[in-house]
């Protein structure tokens, strides 16, 4: 995960801890108070009074924890979700990328080769002109240097 969401998901885990401690020392608290309570003898009836609003702030106390454990559930799925969006959005990119490079790369073979063959055309020509050159130079000298002679 992101550091933006570990950061956040990390204050959320310590929110929990904390709330969870709360309770704990609300629990531990009123135990205590409770064991004062029946020192001074309390009734039954005070005592189910106090039970009972002790279970139900622990009830509370972990149906909140529920809700948030469930939100930071659907807050993982939806990002896991738009992470598996952007790899597959990356993924096309990527392979978009790779066959234009691999058509360029065809192409400057292509073209390559055209120019070679080009290449060996023009030698060709050139070594044929060399050739003429040279022969007309043999004809203009066996002709004792008279151009006339030649044409």
């Amino acid at each position: 995960l992101p550091n933006d969401e570990r950061r956040m998901f990390e204050q959320k885990i310590e929110e929990l801890t904390r709330a969870h401690d709360k309770c704990s020392q609300y629990i531990v608290k009123r135990e205590h108070e409770h064991r004062q309570r029946e020192k001074t003898s309390l009734n039954l009836q005070q005592f189910d009074e106090t039970k009972r609003k002790y279970n139900d702030e622990i009830h509370r106390l972990y149906d909140q924890i529920a809700k948030q454990n469930q939100q930071q559930i659907l807050l993982i799925d939806e990002h896991q979700k738009q992470i598996e969006q952007l790899k597959n959005t990356y993924d096309q990119r990527y392979r978009i990328l790779l066959d234009e490079w691999k058509i360029y790369n065809n192409d400057l073979h292509d073209n390559n080769t055209k120019l070679k063959t080009k290449l060996k055309e023009y030698e060709k020509t050139i070594v044929q002109l060399r050739y003429h050159i040279i022969n007309l130079q043999i004809e203009y000298l066996q002709n004792g240097g008279n151009s006339n002679k030649i044409l």
